[in-house]
């Protein structure tokens, strides 16, 4: 079964996904180089983060050391309603998978991986309230 890794961005509307076998270091460190690509300047990039096991293995550790403009906020264990990407999960859940129904998990994923490139960035900015994210800043 095929894995996704995704990432929202809660400013622009933008989102990030990277489709892979199996969520593992090699694909995390795809995936943050594709972050990287898009979205570092000289100023850099926050990527906020759950403490999944993947998120803190060697392989990534060893990445953001070699990167130091990529900064990691790790996010407050059982929270996923500080998570911008699981906000957007829940607009994907309703408007795509409701009432519909698929044959194999590639059918899935393929139709999950078009839906996620067509969501609208201001779908994605309004399932995405800031809110939360600017109270985990003020401590």
């Amino acid at each position: 079964m095929a894995d996704s890794i995704k990432a929202a961005n809660p400013i622009d509307g933008r989102r990030i996904q990277l489709h892979t076998k199996i969520a593992k270091s090699p694909a995390m460190i795809r995936f943050l180089d594709r972050i990287h690509d898009t979205y570092c300047d000289k100023d850099g990039v926050w990527i906020y983060l759950d403490n999944g096991p993947v998120h803190k293995s060697k392989l990534v550790r060893q990445w953001l050391a070699e990167h130091p403009n990529v900064k990691i906020r790790w996010m407050p264990p059982y929270s996923p309603a500080l998570n911008p990407q699981e906000l957007v999960g829940g607009t994907d859940r309703r408007k795509f998978l409701n009432n519909h129904q698929f044959d194999n998990a590639r059918q899935l994923a393929m139709k999950l991986s078009w839906f996620v490139r067509k969501l609208e960035p201001t779908t994605v900015k309004r399932a995405c309230s800031l809110v939360p994210i600017e109270a985990l800043l003020s401590f």
